[in-house]
Parts: C-alpha cells; sequence; structure tokens
C-alpha cells in the first residue's frame, strides 16, 4: 500500500494478515520525513513487537499506550469505507482493479475524490483525492494485493522485529 501526499511525501506500507497475526512495515520518504521504518509484528493480537521509526529501537509490549495512534492508518481499510461526505455523488461503476472486480465511487463537487471496493471482500482498495490540498493525502492505496498466500509464521513474531 502507498500513501502520497501533496507535499511529495511518501510512504509505503506492507501488510500481512493472517487473523489475529499480523505485520505492518511502512518506510517513509519526501521532504518532512525525520524518521525510518516502522515495524509492528503480533502473532495474538496481545502482545507486539515494535520498531521506532525515529530512535530505531526496538521492543515487545502488550500495550501501544498514547502510540496506538500508529495502527489507524492501517486499520482504517478494514472498516466500512470511512470516505469523506459527499455533496454531489455520482453512480457506481464496475472496474477491475489489481485484477480483481471492483466498485468505483465517484465524488465531484468541492470534496472530489473516487473510491474503489473490492467486490468480493469489501476491502478498500484505493482513494484518491481530486482536488489536493496541503493537509491531505491524495493517493492512498494498494500497489499490489495478494490474497491466500503462503505466509511464513516467524514473519509475525514480536521478536522478529
Amino acid at each position: 500500500m502507498e500513501t502520497r501526499a501533496w507535499n511529495g511525501d511518501r510512504s509505503h506500507i506492507e501488510l500481512w494478515v493472517d487473523w489475529p497475526a499480523f505485520r505492518i512495515d511502512e518506510t517513509f520518504e519526501g521532504q518532512n520525513v525525520t524518521g525510518g521504518e516502522l515495524v509492528i509484528a503480533t502473532e495474538d493480537g496481545k502482545r507486539f513487537g515494535y520498531r521506532d521509526p525515529l530512535s530505531g529501537e526496538t521492543g515487545v509490549t502488550r500495550s501501544f499506550g498514547e502510540g496506538a495512534f500508529v495502527l489507524g492508518p492501517v486499520g482504517q481499510w478494514f472498516g466500512e469505507g470511512d470516505f469523506r461526505p459527499c455533496d454531489q455523488a455520482e453512480s457506481l461503476q464496475r472496474v477491475m482493479i489489481l485484477g480483481r472486480p471492483a466498485i468505483r465511487i465517484g465524488c465531484s463537487g468541492a470534496q472530489g475524490w473516487d473510491g474503489w471496493v473490492d467486490e468480493g471482500t469489501g476491502l478498500r482498495l484505493r482513494y484518491t483525492v481530486r482536488h489536493p490540498d496541503e493537509i491531505h493525502e491524495w493517493f492512498v492505496g494498494y500497489v499490489e494485493l495478494e490474497f491466500a498466500a503462503a505466509l511464513d509464521p516467524s514473519l509475525f513474531d514480536p521478536r522478529s522485529v
């Protein structure tokens, strides 16, 4: 998955899920980037291995405390869409994204955005803003996606970060 901001900043997120196990590796690039790679891994959703992108420190924890916000950008992809409100909705369209049948939802008007949702799973595949500004990312989406991949269980080991 990638995010692209108006100012050129980007993040690249690799996400592996074998629920409740998951692993997130996020790297950042751009003019406002001050850190390295964020890594979070869990086998059971109770104990988390992490690598702090600013300090490079690693550890294992049962709680992120105030640091739980790091899961927000990734967690939004498993919700119910979370698209911005729309004052001029456009008709739905069936399309192919990443080789998957998807539904494109468009919004014209001041908010102007396009969203693509996987038809089979409901997973939000991509979201773009038609009128980017200095605050919001203008592209968020998967650039590669594989379902039913064979995953090595050690990938989720909290000590592997």
